[in-house]
């Protein structure tokens, strides 16, 4: 389980990948696809603002790719300050759901890979969905304890048909992250680059780092941050071709 600070500051250079995911707007993010996913998340985001009621949604965020990156961004939307994640499979009955949903109210949890749930953590997830709490057996007291969870709950799966039906029917949003073009990877490089203080002049370089990680986000940014400690390594800030083979060699 991991808790993670929420940055919300804008155009500071970070030195490391993956700082990427705590420091990147909502609204600054590459769309992938047609961009469905990112326009439904910022008008989920512009509801909850407008809203009056105070109720937080439930959100499944289903793709092969992006998936942390598009939940995180949407939290930092909400001025959440923090965020608590799990794989599904690590979030097991009784001590594993308590202690992961005991956190503050303002905060929103993470469960990836949704589809490795364990039965009962599949009926809090659906019940929390529903009722905003969960219970569990209290086999000393032989009732039930109800353990309230008031901040928003996101899950991620690759596949939406391995999700749990309970989850699926209860969840309030279902966002599908769309493949990435050639096009829109290479804008997400150029990005990275830039938040990392770096140049890369040569376009050539761009698509070969695309075509090593075989068009694949999560393949090539472990191409792309070998890439960026082979030129901090050197003390330069421009990418280059022979830094790419070089990074090449180290993975």
């Amino acid at each position: 389980m991991k808790r993670y600070k929420m940055e919300h500051t804008q155009n500071t250079q970070i030195t490391d990948l993956l700082e990427f995911d705590n420091s990147i707007s909502l609204w600054q993010m590459i769309p992938s696809g047609k961009g469905k996913a990112l326009a439904l998340l910022r008008t989920i985001v512009d509801s909850i603002h407008n809203s009056t009621n105070g109720k937080t949604p439930s959100i499944l965020v289903v793709g092969e790719e992006g998936k942390k990156t598009h939940a995180r961004a949407f939290v930092r939307a909400l001025g959440i300050e923090s965020i608590t994640e799990v794989e599904a499979a690590l979030l097991q009955p009784i001590n594993g759901l308590i202690q992961f949903f005991s956190s503050v109210s303002e905060a929103a949890y993470l469960i990836t890979n949704a589809k490795w749930l364990v039965p009962q953590a599949k009926l809090a997830v659906a019940q929390i969905f529903n009722e905003k709490h969960f219970s569990l057996y209290n086999y000393v007291l032989k009732a039930e304890d109800e353990y309230q969870v008031p901040g928003i709950v996101i899950l991620t799966a690759t596949d939406a048909s391995k999700v749990p039906e309970p989850i699926i029917s209860a969840v309030d949003y279902v966002v599908h992250i769309e493949p990435y073009t050639g096009e829109q990877l290479l804008q997400i490089i150029r990005q990275r680059l830039k938040y990392c203080g770096l140049r890369c002049r040569s376009e050539s370089v761009l698509i070969e780092i695309l075509k090593q990680g075989n068009g694949q986000l999560k393949h090539i940014m472990r191409i792309l941050r070998i890439c960026i400690a082979v030129v901090l390594a050197d003390g330069r800030d421009e990418l280059l071709m022979e830094d790419l083979g070089n990074a090449m060699k180290l993975r």
